[in-house]
């Protein structure tokens, strides 16, 4: 556990330096609208038209996050706005709302970005504004140097998306432990005041905008605690599985998403007795609840570090026995996502 939590330490400071889309500026002219843009390079860029209603899309590849700002009202030459959000953990959307008179474009990457130029059509196109273009990185997939949409659309499949955003939907798989304190002093006599905790889990996010998403999650656990009777001091051990069902709210701030959420809880237990006594092994299980807050924090688009505090309520009393599984769990652990 030490191990990793040096190498989160180790790696988060990067987590930062990525591509960004920092800003989008508009250049009205005569008879041509620009517009920059401004992207912390490398990167690479895929465009693609959409109809009924007509949208121009480029997606901003190896670009994880941006600051421009996310909704720009423009209703001229042909553009009525211009939408951005994240559409991948490393891919960044920009959508231009485009008239039902689609107005011919162009795309040119330069040294700090991309320079979308829009004209009527028929007008004569004229260099964008801005800095000299730099020749196009070499890239898996090539970019698109120059693209004139004709006037009068012609019907093409759309791509997936999702009614609530440009993202899609995402599941998560994850590793993760930390120490369980059990609140019971009873418990505490025994085996002391918390155990070690070892499990993963599947998460599935559904965005609700550009920076927020609610979640599922189920995640399990193992816990196992030798400890000793508080009169003979004899060796006793107890080994417990918490299994949670948790639905959660997060915001994405970029390289930290924090979140919060409830969890319908299931403990299967199994007390091991000294063999003098001649008795069962004490076996059961219980249903609790739990609350949950943590963060994730970015190392690569789909790579996160998770941090959580989960405090769980279970405890019963079976045949005048009190069985108090209650405390609270710390966890570190990794998680992936990818897109479902």
């Amino acid at each position: 556990m030490l191990m990793l939590l040096s190498f989160l330490i180790a790696t988060t400071p990067f987590a930062q330096d990525v591509p960004e889309l920092k800003n989008i500026r508009l250049h009205k002219g005569e008879n041509q609208l620009d517009v920059q843009l401004e992207i912390t390079p490398p990167f690479n860029y895929e465009s693609f038209t959409l109809f009924n209603p007509n949208r121009l899309v480029i997606d901003l590849i190896r670009v994880s996050q941006f600051s421009a700002t996310p909704d720009i009202t423009v209703n001229e030459f042909g553009v009525l706005k211009i939408r951005t959000a994240r559409n991948q953990p490393d891919v960044v959307r920009v959508v231009f709302d485009l008239e039902e008179t689609v107005p011919a474009y162009s795309l040119e990457q330069g040294a700090d970005g991309l320079t979308v130029s829009f004209r009527p059509e028929g007008m004569p196109a004229r260099k964008p504004q801005g800095k000299p273009a730099v020749q196009e990185p070499v890239v898996e997939k090539p970019a698109v140097q120059e693209k004139v949409t004709p006037a009068t659309p012609t019907p093409r499949e759309e791509p997936r998306t999702t009614p609530m955003g440009e993202r899609g939907s995402r599941m998560g798989i994850s590793v993760q432990g930390g120490p369980y304190m059990v609140t019971s002093s009873d418990f505490q006599e025994i085996y002391g005041k918390s155990a070690i905790s070892f499990g993963g889990g599947l998460s599935f996010l559904f965005p609700l905008g550009d920076q927020e998403d609610i979640g599922i999650a189920l995640d399990g656990s193992y816990v196992s605690k030798t400890g000793q009777t508080t009169v003979t001091q004899e060796d006793v051990k107890i080994r417990f599985l918490p299994f949670s069902l948790s639905v959660f709210y997060q915001r994405d701030f970029g390289a930290v998403i924090p979140y919060a959420g409830l969890g319908l809880d299931y403990f299967s237990y199994n007390e091991t007795l000294p063999v003098e006594w001649d008795v069962p092994d004490v076996t059961g299980s219980l249903i609790g609840y739990s609350f949950l807050v943590g963060t994730h924090i970015k190392i690569m688009p789909a790579l996160m570090a998770k941090l959580y505090i989960r405090y769980h309520v279970a405890k019963k009393t079976e045949e005048e026995i009190e069985v108090n599984l209650s405390g609270t769990e710390l966890g570190i652990g990794l998680i992936y996502y990818f897109e479902f």
